[in-house]
């Protein structure tokens, strides 16, 4: 989700679980986008997906990544929690925006008589 070299300066995980599989990408890569997909699924309007991402942002950066740092799963390097609030919020809305986008854009293309 961020950039690797932002992730290598910024924060590490010192434990890999698997020699194959970068460490925590089943958080980054299956966890964390399941739980923003169904809050897309369930929370329609913009103000209820809003609320839902700034509730997730509040667990995912104030609760769950302190958790894992005391768990020594995760060390902020040189990050602090409160920088990931804003980056889990603005992440789900742009990839919310995009999705609308590209939905109206096929809607559109769909209700054009063909010649």
């Amino acid at each position: 989700m961020v950039p690797p070299i932002m992730a290598r300066i910024s924060w590490s995980y010192p434990h890999q679980v698997f020699r194959l599989i970068p460490r925590l990408s089943p958080i980054d890569y299956s966890v964390l986008p399941v739980i923003h997909m169904l809050i897309y699924q369930y929370f329609r309007s913009w103000k209820s997906f809003f609320v839902a991402n700034v509730i997730l942002a509040l667990g995912a950066a104030f609760i769950a990544e302190p958790i894992f740092v005391w768990i020594d799963i995760y060390d902020m390097d040189h990050w602090k929690s409160i920088y990931s609030f804003p980056i889990y919020i603005a992440k789900a809305c742009f990839v919310k925006w995009s999705l609308e986008f590209m939905l109206s854009k096929a809607n559109r293309s769909q209700q054009k008589p063909a010649n």
